[in-house]
């Protein structure tokens, strides 16, 4: 058992060594966590196999459990709305369980990134922090959370 998680640890470094969608679909397999059609789609959308493997591989036992709708939800978003997908795979990487709130919280969250220009990082922290901002039915309530967190980032001052 000890033996098998050093070596998928091991092959999942390696693929992230060598950036080849034959690589990481092949690791993803191993792990038995996305399915290789999504991988494919994945690498269609542009997203960084290393980035996917380091968020694979730091949450793996979660991921394992994950269905094939979450992850084709978080694809779907990444080709509607207009962010980085390195830095939403940061925040699903030190929040992977983003990937459970549903399609309307979650589809709030993109578009309230993509019509506050404000940091991203401020955003993944508000999320963080305080998850059920995403929860909030009264999208004016959810606005002036943003646009205050927008304005804090514009005078420097932090929350």
């Amino acid at each position: 058992m000890l033996l098998m998680r050093t070596f998928r640890t091991c092959y999942l470094c390696h693929c992230s060594k060598m950036i080849t969608s034959k690589n990481m679909s092949v690791a993803v397999n191993d792990l038995n966590v996305v399915p290789e059609h999504l991988c494919n789609l994945a690498k269609q959308l542009n997203v960084k196999s290393t980035m996917l493997s380091k968020v694979i591989n730091n949450h793996q036992e979660k991921l394992k459990f994950y269905t094939e709708s979450r992850w084709l939800v978080l694809f779907e978003y990444l080709t509607q709305y207009d962010f980085k997908t390195s830095e939403l795979l940061e925040m699903i990487d030190s929040n992977p369980d983003i990937l459970s709130i549903n399609r309307q919280h979650l589809q709030r969250c993109m578009i309230a990134w993509t019509n506050f220009r404000f940091e991203d990082k401020k955003l993944r922290q508000l999320i963080i922090l305080q998850p059920s901002c995403l929860l909030l039915d009264d999208k004016l309530i959810l606005s002036r959370i943003l646009n205050f967190c927008h304005m804090l980032v514009i005078n420097k001052i932090g929350y």
